[in-house]
Order: structure tokens, then sequence, then C-alpha cells
């Protein structure tokens, strides 16, 4: 996607499409959270468009377990082929890489990539901050890598802000509260689900009405 010119990339996907007209896409990309949600959602009564049909929102869910940061470009840009550009790209990314990459490098790669997608045409790129876990698997100490996702968090949402982007900060979810976590302490409880799920709705809706920047 880097490099392509934004009338290039207009030009991918049905963007005239008469099934696709009057309707507000928000696309939902990333890892194992975004997928196991998604599921969570379906089991719910406001279905997996978070009760945000009567706005005209439809919600395309793309979550992949495992997924690495590196994959969300060519994700993105593989899909554009086939839909229509959404007017909200939120991105739940970036926990499986703050093991195993160093922190600066990883920030730097994030900040160029989403400067990128920013171009998108009338896309507006929602950062929604990287989840604490009970556990972090491979790390040397585990307070100091949520040190890390705690300063990723802060220098992104910063970033996205003044890409004019907007922030979900998932205040609500916390390693304090184990109920919300399962059994290895990363994934998500139903009540963690949840949690989550209504913050991307309320979030949502807010971006939509309220026009508000940060929830």
């Amino acid at each position: 996607m880097k490099n392509i010119p934004p009338n290039v990339i207009q030009s991918w996907g049905r963007w005239k499409s008469d099934a696709y007209r009057g309707y507000i896409h928000i696309w939902i990309v990333g890892s194992s959270i975004v997928y196991w949600a998604q599921r969570r959602a379906l089991s719910r009564p406001v279905d997996r468009s978070l009760g945000l049909e009567k706005y005209g929102v439809q919600i395309r869910w793309c979550g992949i377990r495992g997924m690495k940061w590196s994959q969300l470009l060519t994700r993105i840009q593989r899909d554009l082929r086939n839909f229509p550009c959404p007017q909200y790209l939120v991105i739940q990314l970036g926990s499986n890489d703050l093991v195993s990459r160093a922190s600066g490098v990883l920030r730097w790669e994030m900040k160029l990539d989403l400067l990128s997608l920013s171009k998108l045409p009338n896309t507006t790129v929602v950062w929604s901050c990287i989840l604490p876990r009970l556990f972090w698997f491979g790390a040397r100490s585990q307070v100091a890598i949520d040190n890390v996702r705690k300063r990723t968090n802060r220098e992104i949402s910063s970033y996205i802000l003044k890409l004019g982007g907007r922030v979900i900060t998932q205040s609500d979810l916390s390693d304090k509260d184990t109920g919300c976590y399962g059994f290895d302490g990363i994934r998500l409880s139903d009540i963690g689900n949840d949690i989550y799920l209504n913050a991307l709705q309320g979030a949502q809706k807010s971006f939509l009405i309220k026009d508000i920047r940060k929830f």
C-alpha cells in the first residue's frame, strides 16, 4: 500500500455498487481479540453490528488469530480489492509483537503504516489500545513489558489523533480484574468480551453522533 497513489487505492473494490450505497462501513481488524469478540457478538441479541444498524452501520470483522503488525497492510490491501473502503477502520493489533520486537522499532513501523492508512479516501482510522494481559509469555519481566504496552498506547494514541483519527482507550479492561480473562491470562472471558464489545459499541456511536475523538 505504501507509495500507491490515492486514486489507485480508490479504484479498488466495488466503490459505486448499489448494494453498498447509504451504509456506514466499519472494519474491525486485528488479532485473536477481534476473532473471539466477533464470536461473542454473534451470541448477543444486538448481533455482529453491535446494535448500530439504526445508524446505517455495517460492521465487517477481520480477526486473525496470532496476527502480527507486519501483516496489517497486506491484509487491508487485499480486502480493498473486494470490499468498499470503510468509513471507519478500527485497528486492534500489536499485542503479539510486544515481546518479540524492539519497542522503538515497532512504534516507528506502526506510525509509518498508520500514516499510509490515514490517506485512504474518506476513511477515519481508529486505534483501539493494546489490552493488558495477566501473563506475557516469553517476557523476561512482566512489569517491563506492560510498561512497553502503556508507552506504545500513549505514543500511538497521540499520533493517530494528530492524523485526524480516533482512539478507543479500552479503559474498562484491567489486569487487576482476573474475571475478565480466560484460563491462559490472554484471551478474554465472556465478561471481558462483553466489556470489550460495549466499548466498541459506545465508541463508534460517540464517533458518529457526537464526533468525539477519544472514547
